[in-house]
């Protein structure tokens, strides 16, 4: 009813501004009640992970002085304690200029160098690479900031984990600072989805070494260069690991690269995928559709068995005369019905001489167009078992 009051008093657009604003602070909330509080922080300080000297690399170029102090801030805030940060800078402005200058005096842990020449961003970022002294790198934007747990938690995964390449879940923050939105809480590795987007991003620590040898950073993809650079580590380790927990917030500016040339980052984004999945060996085609990259295979001449689970065979039959017209002539059809269908699906599956199974439970009752296409061109890949949809209710 209140809703339906402001509604009428304040107007459509009003309501739905007001509407987007607390779905946006909902995150905000959460975010208070999630993030590490003081009695974590000085556990954190008082159990130090055997992890070795963590390095941050940082490019810049004509950052907001406040916006770098507060990178600053947000690193000497670490409860991990062996790190050093390493900026690298060029062509910065006076203001730039003269705030770096006082970071060192802030903490001796902070490095700084300049450059005469601007080298774009992969550039400057390997040029900031080249600085770390650290077995391990981590990157990071800037005008972004880490959580004061950041670093521990990655030093604590380089000491009991397996790994080559770390990452973290991050969210949005507004460019004063003042609201959390927009949480990318991510999947552990997955190949597939870091070709169709740099899921990973912030924040990423990687072995110095690897870094080394795959070669930093390409000045070709810049605007995609870090999507470039993990697919090429990709190539390189599988051993990813994901920690996760929100350890880095990504400052919404509009002067960002991702926000003034986002027609440009996703075309340099299209050739790095394009150019990853040549190397590996991958056939398909790489688009852009919907300001998004749409990945596709193509398909083998496989034969395939659709097996209709329902509660009756009657039922079973009925959806199979429904859904028949949508898959292509080389599917069968079986029916698998009654308290005994799991049996028969098993059954099923144990007799089939086609190439793919598809399950088609009774309660399904709409189709995407083209699924099956889209289900059998991952079925068929040799690294695959298994393929699945997303359901929604209707």
């Amino acid at each position: 009813m209140k809703a339906l009051s402001f509604l009428r008093e304040h107007g459509l657009q009003a309501a739905l501004r007001k509407a987007g604003d607390r779905v946006l602070r909902s995150w905000d909330r959460a975010w208070e009640q999630c993030k590490a509080d003081a009695e974590t922080l000085a556990f954190q300080q008082a159990h130090q992970p055997p992890a070795g000297l963590i390095s941050v690399g940082i490019p810049v170029y004509n950052t907001d002085p406040a916006l770098l102090q507060a990178l600053a801030q947000s690193l000497v805030s670490q409860s991990y304690v062996n790190w050093e940060a390493c900026l690298y800078s060029t062509g910065s402005s006076p203001r730039t200029d003269a705030m770096l200058d006082t970071l060192p005096l802030l903490d001796k842990r902070i490095r700084i160098q300049r450059g005469d020449v601007n080298e774009g961003i992969a550039g400057n970022t390997n040029r900031a690479v080249a600085l770390c002294r650290g077995e391990w790198i981590a990157l990071a934007d800037h005008d972004d900031l880490l959580t004061p747990d950041a670093l521990w938690r990655v030093a604590q995964a380089i000491a009991s984990e397996d790994a080559d390449v770390i990452y973290t879940d991050e969210d949005r923050i507004t460019a004063n600072g003042r609201l959390h939105t927009d949480p990318a809480l991510k999947p552990d590795y997955s190949p597939d989805t870091l070709r169709s987007v740099n899921y990973i991003c912030h924040l990423t620590a990687i072995r110095k070494a690897l870094w080394d040898r795959i070669g930093g950073e390409r000045s070709r993809y810049d605007g995609a260069q870090d999507h470039d650079l993990l697919l090429r580590l990709s190539e390189a380790t599988d051993r990813f690991v994901h920690i996760p927990a929100v350890c880095y917030h990504w400052r919404r500016v509009a002067t960002s690269a991702s926000h003034r040339q986002r027609a440009r980052c996703l075309e340099a984004s299209r050739e790095a995928v394009e150019a990853h999945m040549a190397r590996i060996g991958l056939p398909g085609s790489v688009s852009l559709e919907g300001g998004f990259l749409r990945l596709r295979y193509p398909l083998k001449p496989l034969k395939g068995c659709v097996v209709v689970t329902a509660p009756t065979p009657s039922a079973a039959d009925e959806i199979i005369n429904r859904i028949r017209h949508r898959f292509p002539w080389h599917v069968n059809f079986r029916a698998a019905a009654g308290v005994h269908r799991f049996a028969t699906m098993n059954q099923a599956a144990a007799e089939a001489q086609e190439d793919l199974l598809l399950f088609v439970d009774g309660s399904v009752t709409k189709f995407s167009d083209g699924f099956w296409d889209e289900l059998a061109m991952y079925a068929q890949r040799e690294d695959v078992g298994m393929a699945a949809p997303l359901l929604s209710d209707a």
